[in-house]
């Protein structure tokens, strides 16, 4: 299985893809590795990936859904291939993306007004309107790399209370 569209199941379940037997079954959260993202149903809440997984986020690809939380381990590979994976995302509150994602999107959490933390262990590059919200809700940003750290325009836009940690020596915009 190189390729699944999840819409066709009805709302509540999801897929749990085991690569090895080439297999697929319904379970109450998504646990997939080594899976093209084209789709995603918009009633699914919690989505867990595997370790040591191999992931690919295609353009807008979860945009509007649902997600309150999207934690990928730190032992998988995350490829945004496209911009807006996570856009409008509007019940998003927390993100962990693991060392190798080196550079955030384009609108990759735009919209997502309930965003609060983030951890970002390998950025050094947030594209622009990456976070752009508007909301009250304060953003927490960890940003893990030690390398320099750039900003595009209005990567932070409409958002009243950043908090940014970081170990970067140089932060431009």
């Amino acid at each position: 299985i190189t390729k699944i569209s999840v819409g066709n199941f009805e709302p509540g379940y999801s897929i749990k893809i085991d690569k090895d037997n080439d297999s697929y079954e319904k379970v109450g959260n998504i646990s997939i590795n080594s899976v093209w993202f084209r789709s995603i149903h918009n009633d699914y809440k919690n989505i867990t990936f595997g370790e040591n997984g191999n992931y690919t986020f295609a353009s807008e690809c979860f945009q509007g859904a649902p997600l309150t939380a999207l934690n990928i381990p730190a032992s998988s590979t995350v490829t945004f291939d496209g911009t807006g994976a996570f856009k409008n995302c509007a019940s998003l509150e927390s993100v962990w993306l693991p060392a190798n994602v080196t550079e955030v999107k384009k609108d990759t959490f735009y919209g997502c007004t309930s965003l609060s933390n983030v951890a970002l262990l390998g950025a050094t590059t947030i594209g622009e309107s990456a976070f752009n919200a508007t909301s009250n809700v304060a953003l927490t940003i960890y940003a893990h790399a030690t390398g320099d750290l750039s900003f595009g325009s209005n990567a932070l836009a409409n958002r009243s209370n950043v908090t940014l940690y970081t170990n970067s020596k140089n932060i431009t915009s």
